[in-house]
Protein backbone atom coordinates (compact mmCIF):
# COMPACT_ATOMS: atom_id res chain seq x y z
CA UNK A 1 0.00 0.00 0.00
CA UNK A 2 1.30 3.45 -0.93
CA UNK A 3 1.22 6.06 1.83
CA UNK A 4 -0.51 9.39 1.38
CA UNK A 5 2.78 11.36 1.33
CA UNK A 6 4.14 9.01 -1.35
CA UNK A 7 0.97 9.42 -3.41
CA UNK A 8 1.25 13.19 -3.07
CA UNK A 9 4.89 13.08 -4.23
CA UNK A 10 3.85 10.98 -7.23
CA UNK A 11 1.09 13.45 -8.07
CA UNK A 12 3.43 16.44 -7.80
CA UNK A 13 5.96 14.75 -10.06
CA UNK A 14 3.35 13.93 -12.68
CA UNK A 15 1.61 17.28 -12.50
CA UNK A 16 4.56 19.66 -12.33
CA UNK A 17 7.83 17.99 -13.35
CA UNK A 18 7.79 19.57 -16.82
CA UNK A 19 6.53 22.94 -15.53
CA UNK A 20 9.11 23.86 -12.93
CA UNK A 21 12.35 25.38 -14.18
CA UNK A 22 15.50 24.45 -12.28
CA UNK A 23 17.87 26.77 -10.50
CA UNK A 24 20.76 25.07 -12.24
CA UNK A 25 24.41 25.98 -12.80
CA UNK A 26 23.60 28.43 -15.61
CA UNK A 27 20.97 30.18 -13.48
CA UNK A 28 23.33 30.25 -10.48
CA UNK A 29 26.03 32.00 -12.51
CA UNK A 30 23.51 34.51 -13.83
CA UNK A 31 22.21 35.02 -10.29
CA UNK A 32 25.64 36.14 -9.14
CA UNK A 33 25.96 38.46 -12.12
CA UNK A 34 22.49 39.97 -11.67
CA UNK A 35 22.94 40.49 -7.93
CA UNK A 36 26.35 42.07 -8.47
CA UNK A 37 25.07 44.37 -11.22
CA UNK A 38 22.13 45.48 -9.11
CA UNK A 39 24.38 46.09 -6.09
CA UNK A 40 26.71 48.27 -8.19
CA UNK A 41 23.69 50.33 -9.30
CA UNK A 42 22.71 50.79 -5.63
CA UNK A 43 19.55 48.82 -6.40
CA UNK A 44 19.98 45.55 -4.48
CA UNK A 45 17.25 42.96 -4.80
CA UNK A 46 16.06 40.12 -2.62
CA UNK A 47 17.56 36.67 -3.08
CA UNK A 48 14.24 35.12 -4.21
CA UNK A 49 13.72 37.86 -6.82
CA UNK A 50 17.30 37.40 -7.97
CA UNK A 51 16.76 33.67 -8.36
CA UNK A 52 13.54 34.22 -10.32
CA UNK A 53 15.29 36.72 -12.60
CA UNK A 54 18.24 34.38 -13.12
CA UNK A 55 16.04 31.39 -13.97
CA UNK A 56 14.02 33.50 -16.41
CA UNK A 57 17.16 34.89 -18.04
CA UNK A 58 18.79 31.46 -18.27
CA UNK A 59 15.78 30.07 -20.12
CA UNK A 60 14.86 33.17 -22.11
CA UNK A 61 11.48 33.59 -20.45
CA UNK A 62 9.60 36.64 -19.24
CA UNK A 63 8.49 37.13 -15.64
CA UNK A 64 4.86 37.98 -14.89
CA UNK A 65 4.81 40.26 -11.84
CA UNK A 66 3.28 43.37 -10.42
CA UNK A 67 6.66 44.34 -8.93
CA UNK A 68 8.17 45.45 -12.22
CA UNK A 69 10.63 47.79 -10.48
CA UNK A 70 12.14 44.77 -8.73
CA UNK A 71 13.02 43.19 -12.08
CA UNK A 72 14.09 46.31 -13.97
CA UNK A 73 17.70 46.30 -15.17
CA UNK A 74 17.95 42.49 -15.03
CA UNK A 75 18.05 42.08 -18.82
CA UNK A 76 14.82 40.10 -18.82
CA UNK A 77 11.39 40.79 -20.18
CA UNK A 78 8.68 41.26 -17.60
CA UNK A 79 4.94 41.44 -17.94
CA UNK A 80 2.73 43.42 -15.58
CA UNK A 81 -0.58 41.55 -15.72
CA UNK A 82 -1.97 43.86 -13.06
CA UNK A 83 -1.47 47.10 -14.96
CA UNK A 84 -4.67 48.78 -16.05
Amino acid sequence: MVSLPERFDQFMTLAFSARILPFDEKAAKLYGKIMSERWKMSRPMSSPDGQIAAIARAHGFAVATRNVKDFADCQIEFINLFKR
